[in-house]
Formats: structure tokens, sequence, C-alpha cells
């Protein structure tokens, strides 16, 4: 994985065909004007048809990883399965009140389009 080395490299020909590290490292960087910036694996042609591409500047090595509001996990453990749990304690109700006044919304929904034909 060519574009996940840590290497400075500067190949500004090679930006726009292939993945080069400088390119996919904005797409790691904590700046936030880099956020959601250069997605593309291999070749960035979605990240150009979509406006998603940011080309690096010469010498530009800005610092990656989660942020200050996301600390690393402490675990390969943590890693894997660390956004599971999180996932789980979000769609968990807090009381038996707040999953009782969910299901009665989940219904109203049903029965408002139940009988209703989509075509996609």
């Amino acid at each position: 994985m060519f574009y996940h080395s840590a290497i400075r490299i500067h190949l500004p020909w090679l930006d726009y065909i292939l993945v080069t590290p400088q390119v996919h490292r904005i797409h790691h960087s904590v700046r936030a004007e880099d956020h959601n910036r250069n997605f593309a694996d291999v070749l960035p042609i979605f990240d150009l048809v979509f406006g998603t591409f940011q080309r690096p500047v010469r010498e530009e090595f800005p610092a990656t990883g989660l942020g200050s509001e996301s600390p690393a996990p402490g675990s390969l453990f943590a890693a894997q399965f660390g956004p599971l749990f999180a996932a789980a304690r979000l769609l968990r109700p807090a009381d038996r009140q707040t999953a009782d006044a969910r299901t009665r919304v989940c219904e109203k929904v049903v029965s408002r389009f139940a009988g209703l034909d989509f075509y996609f």
C-alpha cells in the first residue's frame, strides 16, 4: 500500500493519476480544512469528479491522527470492536419508557406509509 507509506516524496506529475503518499496523507490530517478530502485508494478520479481532491503543496506534511476528541484505541481488541460497542450504546434505549416511545413512533411511520406503492 504505497499510499499509506509515511514517506516524504514529491511526485506532482503523479498526483492526478495515482494516489501518492502526500495526497493520501491529507485524508488523515488532523487539520479541519483537510477533513473530507482525498478518499481514493488508487485512482483519484472520483475525488476529482466530486470536488474532494486536494493537491498537496510542495513540502506539505501535515500531522495525522484522530484528533484530541477521538483518542487512539489502547489495544487491537478496542480498535476492532470499540466502534461496534459504541454503536450498540447509541441504539440502546436509556429506559423502558424511551423504548416504548420509539416503538410508537416507528408504528406511526409504518402505518402512515402502509398501502403506498413505491417504484424505484
